[in-house]
Formats: C-alpha cells, sequence, structure tokens
C-alpha cells in the first residue's frame, strides 16, 4: 500500500508539472491589424518551432481569402517558416470538419486573419472545432491573430455591430480587446464595454503594433506603434504601452519583462 502511494503521489507531481510547464508555455501573438511588425512575426514562427513549424492560416474571417492568406503565409515565410498550409473557407459538412481537424492536430501553431470576427465565432458555434482549438491551447499550442482574428481571442468578443459585444473564443478570460486601437478612434466603445464589465481589462492594440502573451497574463508590446490599458475601477483611467513594455494582465499593472 506504501509503495502504491508512493507512486501515486510520483504520477499527480508529474501531472501537475507537465500541466504547468504546458500553461507556462502558451504564447499568443496579438497583430492590432494593418502593417504587421516583423518581429512579431518572427516571435510567432519561432514560439511554433521554427523553420520546422507547420503552420496552419486560418482565413474565415475574410470576404478575399486567398489574397488574405497569401499575404499572411508571405510574411510568415520571410520570417523564417517553409511549412505554412491554408484553411480559406469554413467547413460546412462532416468531411470539411474533419480535414480541418485533421490540419488542426498536426499544426504547430495558427494564424487567424482579419476580416469580420463574427464569421469566425459563427463557424465556432461547432464545440467540436471550439474545443479542439481551446484544448490546442491549453496544451501549449501557438495560436497568432490580426484584426478580426485578435478581437475573437476574448470571451466577451469587440463585434463593431449594433450589438458591440458577441461570444469570443475565450483563450483570454481576464481582458476585452479591441484593434486597429488609436487609428480608429475606439477609446469610446471600448470603455462602454469594461463599463458593463469591470473586473475586466480593456485592451486596445493599434495598427503596427502586436502584443505576445504568456500563459494568459504576462503581455509585451511588440512594434512601433502602441497599446492602450483601460481600466474601470477604482475609476476609469488609460495606461499607454509602447514597445518593450510588459504588462500583466492579471494584477492589472506593468511589471518587469520576462527573461
Amino acid at each position: 500500500m506504501k509503495v502504491f502511494f508512493r507512486h501515486f503521489t510520483i504520477v499527480l507531481c508529474w501531472a501537475w508539472g507537465y500541466a504547468s510547464f504546458a500553461a507556462s508555455q502558451q504564447k499568443l501573438v496579438l497583430f492590432g491589424g494593418g502593417p504587421r511588425p516583423s518581429e512579431a512575426i518572427s516571435d510567432f514562427v519561432q514560439f511554433s518551432g521554427g523553420a520546422k513549424a507547420n503552420i496552419l492560416v486560418v482565413t474565415w474571417a475574410s470576404k478575399i481569402p486567398t489574397d488574405v492568406f497569401g499575404a499572411i503565409s508571405a510574411d510568415l515565410v520571410a520570417s523564417g517558416a517553409l511549412y505554412v498550409q491554408s484553411a480559406l473557407k469554413a467547413p460546412r459538412n462532416s468531411q470539411e470538419k474533419r480535414e480541418f481537424l485533421t490540419q488542426l492536430a498536426q499544426a504547430d501553431g495558427v494564424f487567424f486573419s482579419g476580416g469580420d470576427q463574427s464569421r469566425i465565432m459563427l463557424v465556432l458555434q461547432d464545440r467540436d472545432l471550439k474545443d479542439a482549438i481551446v484544448k490546442k491551447y491549453s496544451d501549449g499550442f501557438v495560436v497568432a491573430g490580426t484584426s478580426a482574428g485578435t478581437a475573437m481571442m476574448s470571451a466577451h468578443m469587440m463585434t463593431g455591430n449594433s450589438s458591440p459585444l458577441g461570444v469570443g473564443l475565450g483563450l483570454l478570460t481576464n481582458v476585452i480587446v479591441d484593434t486597429h486601437f488609436i487609428k480608429r478612434q475606439r477609446t469610446a466603445r471600448l470603455e462602454k464595454a469594461i463599463a458593463q464589465f469591470p473586473d475586466l481589462l480593456g485592451v486596445g492594440i493599434d495598427e503596427g503594433a502586436a502584443l505576445v502573451v504568456t500563459d494568459g497574463q504576462h503581455a509585451r508590446v511588440v512594434g512601433p506603434e502602441q497599446v492602450v490599458i483601460i481600466k474601470a475601477q477604482p475609476q476609469s483611467c488609460q495606461d499607454l504601452l509602447k514597445a518593450n513594455d510588459c504588462y500583466n494582465l492579471s494584477d492589472k499593472k506593468r511589471e518587469n519583462c520576462m527573461p
């Protein structure tokens, strides 16, 4: 019996250690739209495994998926990716769904394009597809997005429609993300969203900026443009972050960048 408990304890410790390791490897690379900083593209490629990485570009949000895939894949290849495949159209039947799930299973990183984030989430109403992406991320899978592909990362998602908030993918549960932020003067709408959910943090990523998020909380700004942080409590306030500034999304304060 003592031997059993000793072995059981070892298994528990191993499982806890693996879970902690996987969590520490969770990476999001979130582009605000417009020009994509090459450093952030390089980060995404390296996080995914470098030249050997199999990267999947999902263009369901776009009305011009082939063109969008071409532009994103060119950026990825320029940063050293050798294997880039596309999911141009949303799965419409069980066979296409199986094909996408096979692509996802084989991928080391996935990049969601811009367009309309509601299009993505309409597809991800299929729980099998949504759960597969969330499970891969939980296990240390690298996820990136730009514009719509960034906005959908929040649990509460900015839609840009008459109903400003919808249900997102939920890889970030403690923030509401908005994009094209300074360029399109979106401060008021994000402040309104945070007023509805004052426990959450507003993160506005401008065009030409990217935010690298590790384990859902440690965020680092990449690129020449800026990221705006909006808090509702104790009173509405903003914090402006520039390249290489780091912020703890859980503690809601600046922090030293992780080595």
